[in-house]
């Protein structure tokens, strides 16, 4: 848990999503810190592990706090805001779970090892199979166009900003005046970063996922469903590791 400056009062509650986390643990650190370089392996993958939990869980709370200011006008400067950072907050999440499969690729001998086949044997029915789906995927013998999909949008419009020839196809496709009636390039000009947005990169971004999705609504429900599943067996994991390492729980009296 990151230190907080005591001389500041807290004021976390004026968020009532906050208010939902259960009151604060304690485990000993060194249930981290491995006596052997192969406890010291899976340490540093559930530590990873843990992470990558906590990334997912902001990220959709990200998405929660956006939908709660959904404009209702289709062309405005809000809806162009609002579209832009949704498919933002939507790229970080489809490259998360990328990131999440080279985790896993990268560190197959831990996988294998007994102490982690052990973490995984408390699992459910369930999630196993979303484990299994994830480790199927790091290796490559997933056949599947969603995860496929994933992978497009990670390699091309989230990171390797150096590559920009997907995205101009995506610009190319979302300007293209037989398919979109109001074809023109905006931008929300201001002098300041709070008063300014490129709204015609958010176009290409958009151009980029209709080339990539033939049905969206159907990758939506797909999207969320995985990333629910993930969410559920990464907890699962951590939890298992903490008590198979003889973590003992101690409630912590906080700051108010």
């Amino acid at each position: 848990m990151a230190d907080v400056d005591k001389t500041k009062k807290c004021k976390y509650s004026a968020l009532e999503d906050f208010d939902e986390l259960a009151d604060v643990e304690s485990v000993c650190p060194e249930i981290f810190i491995g006596e052997s370089e192969e406890a010291e392996s899976l340490c540093n993958l559930i530590l990873s592990l843990a992470l990558i939990y906590n990334d997912f869980k902001d990220l959709l709370y990200g998405l929660i706090l956006l939908k709660r200011r959904q404009p209702r006008n289709c062309f405005s400067k809000y809806a162009g805001q609002y579209s832009g950072i949704s498919y933002h907050i939507n790229r970080l999440l489809h490259s998360l779970f990328c990131e999440l499969a080279k985790l896993i690729c990268d560190h197959q001998d831990t996988i294998r090892s007994r102490d982690f086949k052990k973490i995984l044997g408390s699992l459910s029915k369930e999630n196993k199979m979303h484990w299994e789906t994830i480790v199927k995927f790091a290796q490559g013998e997933h056949d599947n166009n969603f995860l496929d999909t994933m992978i497009k949008i990670r390699n091309n419009i989230a990171y390797h900003y150096h590559q920009p020839k997907v995205l101009k196809q995506g610009y190319r496709k979302h300007f293209d005046k037989r398919e979109h009636a109001r074809s023109v390039a905006c931008v929300s000009r201001g002098n300041t970063l709070a008063s300014t947005r490129f709204h015609f990169a958010d176009a290409a971004v958009s151009g980029c996922y209709e080339i990539y999705l033939t049905d969206k609504e159907t990758f939506t429900k797909n999207t969320e469903a995985i990333f629910q599943g993930i969410i559920k067996t990464l907890y699962t994991i951590i939890i298992n590791f903490i008590q198979i390492r003889g973590g003992a729980w101690h409630k912590e009296k906080v700051d108010e």
